[in-house]
């Protein structure tokens, strides 16, 4: 009895449903139509803001000038006409407003061996644009046959070969090692130890006032004598000091940078900023061993 009673009142319900939906049938309609019209509306007008979009962003008003569309990024003393010394741009295509213009502008100055990293990259609407960077700056410059090679302080190779070593550079003689090409990492024990005594010449004042020139690196890993310095600083006057190991390479029983600055000190006392001194080896624990230069004798860098 009860399952009779739940089947009529089912049979009922989907009566009254079906009569509710045939009465209010255009109302129905009228709410569809409505909500198919605001749809067109929408594409409508995406479609007008595209069509906008588009005619804006291919307007010459923004778009960046060849003159502008240069940027030499090289110091004053490297060769302008070197392609590494100028960024180009795509002069009368880049347009301010396109989306990818600040990562492709970007990318392009990231790409050049004198840029070290970009800062920012701003529009200055109509037609120009702005950019940060951080340059990379010389600090070895590697003796070769061909010129000097440059290096900036992490071993990144600097684009050119130079007759003359920049006056910021330390000179580095006995190098073998084959130079990268530039924007890469020259590889090797030899530039390292070389970044490392430059760093410890240019942070110590003592030695900033004995006018250091060059770093000699010919006996890295004692490939010429092992019972010799590894590493040599030179100063302008051609007094070498046999400094020894780098400091991240030292060994045990090798003098510490400060017990090596001492026994500088003393044999600067006798003989100031090194003067008539042909070489002073401070690599081994104890005094100074000093080796004076033949009288009315002064050697000059080679």
């Amino acid at each position: 009895m009860s399952l009779r009673k739940s089947v009529a009142r089912l049979a009922a319900g989907w009566r009254s449903l079906t009569k509710a939906v045939a009465e209010r049938r255009h109302v129905l309609a009228k709410v569809g139509l409505r909500a198919a019209a605001a749809g067109a509306l929408v594409l409508i007008v995406l479609l007008i803001h595209r069509s906008v979009y588009m005619a804006v962003i291919s307007s010459p008003e923004f778009r960046i000038p060849k003159n502008l569309a240069r940027a030499n990024v090289a110091p004053s003393w490297a060769d302008p006409s070197a392609p590494e010394s100028v960024v180009t741009l795509p002069a009368g295509r880049a347009s301010l407003l396109d989306p990818d213009l600040v990562h492709n502008v970007a990318a392009s100055f990231e790409a050049n061996p004198w840029v070290r990293r970009v800062i920012a990259v701003e529009r200055l609407f109509p037609d120009q644009v702005r950019v940060r960077l951080e340059m990379r700056a010389v600090r070895l410059a590697v003796r070769r046959p061909g010129g000097y090679i440059l290096v900036d302080r992490e071993g990144v190779r600097l684009p050119g070969a130079y007759e003359r070593a920049p006056k910021a550079a330390m000179e580095v003689v006995g190098a073998a090692g084959v130079p990268p090409v530039a924007g890469r990492t020259w590889e090797g024990a030899e530039i390292a130890a070389a970044l490392e005594l430059a760093s410890v010449a240019e942070g110590e004042a003592f030695l900033r006032g004995l006018n250091l020139r060059m770093v000699d690196v010919s006996n890295v890993n004692g490939r010429r004598d092992p019972q010799a310095p590894e590493l040599g600083l030179v100063t302008a006057s051609g007094s070498v000091i046999g400094w020894g190991r780098a400091p991240s390479a030292a060994r045990f029983g090798e003098p510490s940078i400060g017990e090596k600055l001492d026994n500088l000190r003393r044999t600067a006392e006798n003989y100031p900023r090194l003067e008539g001194v042909a070489v002073v080896k401070v690599h081994q624990k104890g005094p100074a061993r000093v080796r004076l230069m033949e009288t009315g004798v002064v050697r000059k860098p080679k």
